[in-house]
């Protein structure tokens, strides 16, 4: 009886188990091939259109701006700076 269910337990896992078990790891292999092929279109169509973006929306001006505002002060922290040290 032992020797019959373990023949039968040995029949289920090659006819079932395995080929489902390798199916399933070939379509998650494909799945994730596809995920990373569509995340890198996006990431390169991103790239493409994030001037124009910032065009649109004025983010590039803005940075712009913010960028020169902070070299102006930091610019005045070190000409004040100066003016300091050259009066003692």
């Amino acid at each position: 009886m032992r020797n019959s269910a373990k023949q039968m337990t040995d029949k289920v896992r090659d006819d079932i188990v395995e080929p489902v078990a390798k199916g399933a790891a070939a379509s998650t292999e494909k799945l994730a091939k596809g995920s990373e092929a569509f995340a890198e279109g996006a990431r390169k169509m991103a790239d493409k259109t994030q001037g124009w973006a910032d065009d649109m929306t004025g983010a590039s001006r803005r940075r712009n701006l913010i960028l020169l505002a902070l070299g102006l002060t930091l610019l005045g922290a070190v000409i004040a700076m100066l003016i300091r040290s050259s009066d003692s």
